[in-house]
């Protein structure tokens, strides 16, 4: 098997690029200190785990399996969701409509 051989100028140019890619990524898709979030389950637990009394409320089904478009506040979201394996993103028009 024969491995290729680069430039290590060239890794690091690609590895800058990558890492530019994934800030921009999280920008845009970092959740709102208070609005709309994309829930998509990544294990077997369900988003609507994450709904607590006055704080977190469903607005709609979201746009892949077991997704669900919740609406509240980030602090109230995003550490139960870490725990319970849920990816939560802003709920941008472009993914959920």
């Amino acid at each position: 098997m024969t491995s290729i051989s680069l430039p290590n100028g060239i890794w690091l140019a690609v590895l800058q690029v990558l890492l530019c890619c994934l800030a921009i990524f999280f920008l845009i898709f970092a959740p709102p200190q208070k609005g709309a979030f994309l829930a998509i389950p990544i294990g077997k637990t369900s988003p609507l785990e994450l709904l607590s009394p006055n704080e977190v409320t469903v607005i709609a089904m979201g746009p892949f399996p077991g997704s669900f478009i919740l609406y509240g506040n980030r602090s109230s979201v995003l550490q139960p969701a870490l725990y319970k394996k849920i990816l939560v993103l802003a709920a941008r028009d472009q993914i959920c409509s």
